[in-house]
């Protein structure tokens, strides 16, 4: 497992500043306040959109943009942790929120947009 997190904090580390543009256009275009980062080594996801295919950009990781109204409207989180989600979601600006998926699980890290490592 340390080994995939350390592949995904290289990855993000290349694209942290196209990251950050992509979670600041979901803000500024009012398409919600909370914009996730969906990353998988595994396979293309259908959750949210495409932004890196690890296979046209010699990455590890396939990362797609998506966002908390998503995550409900799939049932990914339940609506009555809606609020419990929003008290933990860190600054936009300084944190991307990554949904990080191997082995067909899931789970939410944060990681500073100007550190190299990922925090849970």
């Amino acid at each position: 497992m340390e080994e995939l997190l350390k592949t995904l904090n290289e990855d993000l580390a290349l694209n942290k500043y196209f990251l950050k543009k992509i979670s600041a256009a979901i803000i500024e275009e009012e398409v919600s306040k909370y914009p996730i980062f969906v990353a998988s080594r595994d396979h293309e996801l259908e959750i949210g959109k495409p932004i890196i295919n690890k296979n046209e950009n010699d990455m590890n990781w396939h990362i797609n943009a998506s966002h908390l109204e998503e995550f409900v409207n799939l049932n990914i989180i339940n609506q009555e942790m809606v609020n419990q989600f929003k008290e933990v979601f860190k600054n936009p600006e300084e944190f991307m929120c990554l949904f990080v998926i191997y082995n067909e699980e899931g789970n939410f890290v944060f990681k500073p947009y100007n550190k190299s490592t990922l925090e849970q």
